[in-house]
């Protein structure tokens, strides 16, 4: 029974190891895709495209 509680403990201690890796990665990714990342301002008459969602043609794993 002390072994099954060992074994137990032990996934969750490789869990607990494995979501702070891909938290920590995850963060790594944000930051390289915040420096590509620029704000864009528009003015009143700036020409913009607009999607339209209804004329869009369905993707091929919808």
């Amino acid at each position: 029974m002390e072994a099954r509680y060992a074994e137990l403990m032990e996934l969750e201690e490789t869990r607990e190891h494995a979501l702070q890796t891909i938290e920590k990665d995850q963060a790594s990714i944000k930051r390289c895709f915040d420096k590509k990342e620029r704000t864009r301002t528009f003015q009143e008459g700036d020409l913009v495209l607009k999607w339209d969602a209804d004329r869009a043609k369905p993707g091929r794993h919808s």
